[in-house]
């Protein structure tokens, strides 16, 4: 174990370890496997699930606008006028 003598502003010093040298350094990252053919299926899966999702969601919402829309209303208004 290393050790370092750091001084300070008001002259003591005190002593820091090298954690590199102890040993004590930060393991290296693993490096990155390449997907397997089930995982990027897996994946392709899932990412068609969700925009197929999104796409529902999108068509129910523009849907329920066009139903609920002022213009609309009119529309069902004189269409009800006229058959009276």
């Amino acid at each position: 174990m290393t050790t370092d003598l750091v001084a300070r502003g008001d002259g003591a010093g005190h002593r820091t370890e090298d954690a590199s040298a102890c040993g004590e350094a930060e393991p290296a990252p693993r490096a990155r496997r390449k997907k397997g053919a089930q995982a990027v299926a897996r994946e392709a899966l899932r990412q068609h699930a969700e925009q197929d999702a999104s796409r529902s969601v999108r068509e129910i919402y523009r849907k329920l606008v066009s139903e609920l829309h002022p213009d609309r209303e009119w529309i069902r208004w004189s269409a009800r006028a006229r058959r009276s």
